[in-house]
């Protein structure tokens, strides 16, 4: 049970006459195997009991198509992509699909679907029972990235076809701005003579299907290390050491691409052990940093209630400021805020309320239009001040102007 806590993941390549499976784990590669029957899987495991695996379809099979949707909402974007494929592939068939990002205006999609033979679906239906996620892709669907960052150097050579030779067939891509548009894969040619025949039949034939006006598309080839011969006309060679593996290593790091299977059996389904082990850990941790939390709080508030209150300290106004009020001339006010304030009282800078205490007044209230003042220690009404008034404290009037020097 603990190896359901260990960040592992499983990617398993999935072919007619086979699988290989890569095991990473704390983000290493711990292990990679061919497999020839779905109990050899099984076997593996019982002994590391992944919560998911990944399974990237890599055989003849696929059939791939692209074209443009009509515009449609962001909800309505899938459902339409559904319904499309859906008319366009056998009903027996696996399909999925995504959106590309070429050219989101138009919104073009690309849909790879195959028939899974009894063969495949022997190898998915024990992880099904054994309460396993999968998640199903396309191999050639992930490579498309890796791809794309090994043809920078071809990135100015648009449209291009792609050759990428596999166990006894070869795929046969049409690059157009940067992303797979049409595939077809082909037993593996016998002679030069046929691999011709076959690249060129598939140069026209894309074309016509997009409408290209080039004479003759340029061919890259992926070249592996078991294969020596390259096919003539070939115009750039990029060359894979180990072509799995790259981009089993690319995608574990980039992530899976945005493809998603519309039409499959229930394989995806979350199991029950999947949502225990993983997330149940992470709800624990969750609950345990919260009521951490939550004591430290309840600490800390119970601290400060048991303070000691502070005595107020009463301050006695000076002989100064209980002197009779002046009169009282309002220059300017400058304001940002009820806190942040300052007056030119009497050609004094004041910032704060002691500052006119000093001159037998309180501050009761600051705005930007005005200010209102109150005498200390008297019940006489309030006084009101906008710049350029004065307030003559003998006659207990305002007058507009700078009466400042008639005093009591």
């Amino acid at each position: 049970m603990f190896s359901y806590f260990v960040p592992q993941q499983w990617y398993l390549v999935l072919q007619e006459d086979g699988a290989e499976v890569f095991i990473h784990q704390w983000g290493h590669l711990k292990e990679r195997c061919s497999l020839k029957a779905p109990s050899q899987l099984i076997e593996k495991i019982s002994l590391n009991c992944p919560a998911t695996i990944t399974i990237l379809i890599d055989h003849e099979r696929e059939i791939l198509e692209t074209g443009m949707l009509p515009k449609a909402s962001f909800l309505d974007r899938k459902s339409l992509l559904i319904n499309y494929l859906r008319a366009k592939f056998p009903s027996e068939s696996w399909f999925g699909g995504m959106y590309l990002k070429a050219h989101q205006k138009d919104r073009p999609f690309l849909g790879v679907a195959f028939q899974a033979s009894d063969a495949i679906k022997a190898w998915m239906v024990p992880l099904k029972e054994k309460g396993i996620r999968i998640y199903l892709t396309f191999f050639v669907i992930e490579a498309q990235d890796f791809l794309r960052q090994k043809l920078k150097k071809v990135e100015k050579i648009n449209p291009f076809v792609l050759l990428m030779p596999g166990n006894e067939y070869l795929k046969q891509m049409l690059f157009l701005n940067g992303e797979i548009r049409h595939l077809r894969t082909i037993k593996q040619p016998f002679s030069m003579e046929e691999y011709r025949n076959q690249i060129i039949s598939f140069n026209h034939y894309v074309k016509r299907q997009h409408h290209l006006s080039s004479a003759s598309l340029p061919i890259v080839y992926v070249k592996v290390p078991k294969v020596q011969e390259i096919p003539e006309g070939v115009k750039e060679v990029v060359e894979v050491q180990d072509f799995k593996k790259e981009v089993i290593s690319h995608i574990r790091i980039r992530r899976l691409s945005r493809f998603r299977m519309l039409q499959s059996p229930d394989f995806g389904m979350f199991s029950y052990k999947w949502l225990i082990y993983k997330y149940g850990l992470f709800c624990l941790f969750s609950g345990a940093i919260l009521g951490t939390i939550f004591v430290i709080k309840y600490f800390w508030t119970h601290q400060e209630g048991q303070k000691i209150p502070q005595k107020i300290v009463q301050i006695v106004p000076s002989t100064e400021s209980l002197r009779s009020p002046v009169n009282l001339y309002l220059a300017a006010i400058f304001y940002l805020d009820e806190k942040t304030w300052t007056l030119w009282l009497n050609g004094q800078k004041i910032t704060t309320g002691q500052e006119v205490n000093k001159l037998g007044y309180n501050i009761v209230r600051v705005t930007e239009q005005q200010i209102t003042l109150r005498e200390i220690d008297s019940k006489n009404p309030v006084i009101t001040l906008k710049p350029n008034q004065t307030f003559i404290a003998h006659k207990r009037c305002i007058k507009e102007g700078d009466w400042q020097a008639q005093n009591n």
